[in-house]
């Protein structure tokens, strides 16, 4: 689908905007909205254009028992189904050797770094939730033959970052986090050496 529920959220704080006071808040949150939403833009612009037979789900929310996801994009090749968790986030980011993620940037020539969530978490939720959807779906006998399949084979978690002006620094950071984090201008270079790869194997 073309829309996105961060629009619609967008709309409705744009609607509350109005019969407050003090906007300052609430423009805040609109801003970081707004530039998520680019963000997911941006992804929707390169897979657009990438010439590679896929599906491309966008906006995707799951649900199972307590548990539940919001996927920004879920991309399906012959190779792979990626999950794909968009951050579009100002400034430069840096992950480091136990993978946590920092972001640092420039207030009035002053530099700031502060931790962030982990983006990586978050994609990791996502295959969680839709593993065990995949679970309670299957009998024990197809699981136990496929499970190993589910999780190195099938699904990969996988973060991009959206912003172009900002500098990913993961070279310390662990290799599963490594290999799972791109920008933005590197997914579709990603998306294809993954099919090259299962179509030599």
């Amino acid at each position: 689908k073309e829309e996105s529920n961060i629009a619609k959220q967008i709309e409705e704080l744009k609607e509350i905007r109005k019969s407050l006071i003090n906007k300052e808040l609430i423009d805040r949150d609109i801003k970081k909205l707004e530039i998520g939403l680019q963000g997911e833009k941006e992804i929707a612009f390169e897979l657009k254009n990438a010439n590679i037979g896929m599906y491309v789900l966008h906006d995707i929310n799951l649900k199972y028992e307590d548990m539940n996801t919001q996927i920004d994009y879920v991309i399906i090749t012959k190779g792979y189904t990626y999950l794909v968790e968009c951050k579009n986030l100002i400034g430069n980011i840096i992950v480091d050797n136990k993978g946590q993620f920092k972001r640092e940037y420039e207030i009035n020539g002053k530099k700031i770094i502060e931790a962030i969530y982990s983006p990586y978490t978050q994609a990791v939720r996502h295959k969680e939730v839709l593993k065990k959807i995949w679970l309670n779906k299957n009998n024990k006998i197809k699981t136990n033959i496929q499970e190993k399949f589910f999780d190195k084979l099938w699904y990969k978690p996988l973060v991009v970052l959206s912003n172009s002006k900002s500098i990913l620094n993961i070279n310390i950071a662990p290799l599963e986090i490594k290999n799972h984090t791109i920008r933005v201008d590197q997914l579709i270079d990603y998306i294809k050496k993954d099919i090259e790869k299962y179509d030599k194997d």
